[in-house]
C-alpha cells in the first residue's frame, strides 16, 4: 500500500497485525516505524465503531513524533472520512 500524507512524500505501508477486531498498518521511516492501530467494535444494527491510534517506535520515534505526528493527527478525520465513504459504497 502507498499512503500520502499532507506535506509528506508517499511512503510504503504494510499490514503487520490483523485480528478479529483490530489491525495495524506499519510504515517504515529512517530508524523508526510508524504504527496505525485500528480497533473495531460492533455497535448494533450493522454499524461498527472504529477507533484509530498512531504510535512511533525505534531510535528516532521521539523526533518523528514531534515532526509529523501532529500533522498526521490533523489529517486523520478527512482520511478516515474518505475510507468510510469507500467502505460504505462497497457494502
Amino acid at each position: 500500500l502507498l499512503c500520502r500524507f499532507d506535506n509528506i512524500r508517499r511512503v510504503k505501508t504494510r499490514p503487520t497485525r490483523a485480528e478479529n477486531k483490530s489491525f495495524t498498518i506499519e510504515c517504515k521511516l529512517p530508524l523508526c516505524k510508524m504504527h496505525f492501530v485500528h480497533e473495531l467494535a460492533p455497535q448494533g444494527n450493522g454499524a461498527t465503531k472504529v477507533v484509530n491510534g498512531l504510535a512511533f517506535s525505534g531510535l528516532l520515534a521521539p523526533v518523528f513524533g514531534r515532526l509529523i505526528g501532529k500533522g498526521i493527527a490533523k489529517s486523520m478525520p478527512s482520511t478516515l472520512g474518505g475510507l468510510k465513504k469507500y467502505v460504505e459504497a462497497k457494502a
